[in-house]
């Protein structure tokens, strides 16, 4: 059946699955949402502190991956996109978050990749690179200040 799948349909059917094996075995009524991505993180940093990650934790990865961005994409109206640096949430026109990447980082480092500083950090994300797409063709007149002016650029599809 899965060989049937298109990536995006995969995509979603890995993140349902998420949202299934919360509530029918961990007992935990998630959605896509930031409850969702709470319990995500929590769950993430559960499995990184027990080392119950393994030496290859793509499969998780692309599983966890899946429902951190259908949250994204549900919770800041954005769509999946593959992009030349893999699959992507574009939400605000142009602004590419990627949850996978996301997911193994937290996966591999903890706590300080986590999940839902990057799910509570895109409406940040979106403020400041909306801010400055009034003018995008005029060149700043100074660097960015904030950690997040310099981060922003990262994001921007270009």
């Amino acid at each position: 059946m899965t060989e049937d799948l298109s990536p995006l349909e995969m995509i979603r059917a890995n993140a349902d699955l998420v949202l299934r094996e919360a509530r029918e075995n961990l007992d935990q009524d998630v959605g896509y949402d930031e409850a969702g991505v709470r319990w995500l993180d929590g769950y993430i940093q559960r499995r990184h502190d027990s080392g119950a990650v393994g030496d290859d934790p793509s499969g998780l990865t692309n599983t966890l991956g899946s429902f951190l961005g259908e949250c994204i994409a549900q919770s800041y109206n954005g769509r999946w996109q593959e992009t030349e640096h893999g699959w992507a949430v574009i939400v605000d026109g142009d602004l590419a978050v990627f949850p996978f990447n996301k997911v193994h980082k937290h996966l591999v480092d903890g706590a300080a990749d986590s999940v839902l500083s990057l799910y509570t950090g895109v409406p940040a994300l979106i403020a400041h690179t909306s801010a400055g797409s009034d003018k995008p063709d005029a060149a700043p007149t100074e660097p960015p200040k904030s950690i997040v002016g310099k981060l922003s650029s990262f994001f921007r599809r270009r």
